[in-house]
């Protein structure tokens, strides 16, 4: 059932073969994607990056919070010029990702309303062929424990509209408690468990459509 690596973090995805979208998409004929979203809950706001408005000072803190840049260098994904590539990215709103996976790319950055600070991203990738949505996250330190990441997924899945026949998946590494967690508490169940060639253990969990 789960055929598509998604690691909670990282998961920023660079390859958008098509370009960013020039307006909101349908996905699979069934419910409307915005180009660039802004997704409201209680303490966060989920939205585009916006350059002029949004720094690169403040993405880099990010992006060099100790533990996703220890996790981008383990995923090869860390060089001289990962700041500002990422600011691109992040400002193109949702992408075409072409060929062989046919999907809607979203990164997104997490804002927190009480200080107005970015305090992490967020990625999904919406895939036409298996009708399936892969979701992932990092936090900075500051903003880890306060269950951040959970209002986050949540926010994004009711964003969706579409919790009554999306199936959504994720992986995560098997040491990494707060987003097993996550998944745990926002309906995920674990489906599969692999070994890599470092040995590290990636776990694999699915969420089914709601039976509203």
């Amino acid at each position: 059932m789960i055929s598509i690596l998604m690691f909670f973090s990282p998961a920023l995805v660079f390859a958008t073969e098509l370009g960013p979208c020039s307006k909101d998409l349908t996905y699979n004929g069934a419910f409307e994607i915005q180009a660039k979203p802004i997704i409201d809950t209680a303490r966060l706001e989920l939205r585009t990056l916006q350059p002029g408005e949004d720094s690169k000072e403040s993405l880099g803190a990010v992006l060099n919070d100790p533990k996703i840049k220890a996790e981008w260098i383990a995923a090869g994904l860390w060089n001289d010029d990962v700041v500002t590539k990422t600011y691109e990215e992040l400002s193109k709103g949702a992408t075409h990702w072409g060929e062989p996976y046919n999907a809607i790319k979203q990164n997104l950055v997490i804002v927190e309303k009480s200080s107005g600070k970015i305090v992490g991203l967020f990625h999904s990738t919406l895939f036409s062929d298996i009708e399936k949505i892969g979701i992932g996250f990092e936090l900075i330190e500051s903003a880890r424990g306060k269950g951040y990441a959970t209002e986050s997924v949540r926010g994004y899945l009711s964003y969706l509209e579409i919790r009554e026949r999306a199936h959504f998946f994720a992986a995560t590494f098997q040491d990494n408690e707060q987003s097993i967690n996550v998944l745990r508490k926002t309906g995920f169940e674990q489906a599969d468990r692999r070994e890599r060639p470092d040995g590290k253990i990636d776990l694999y969990f699915v969420r089914a459509p709601s039976e509203r």
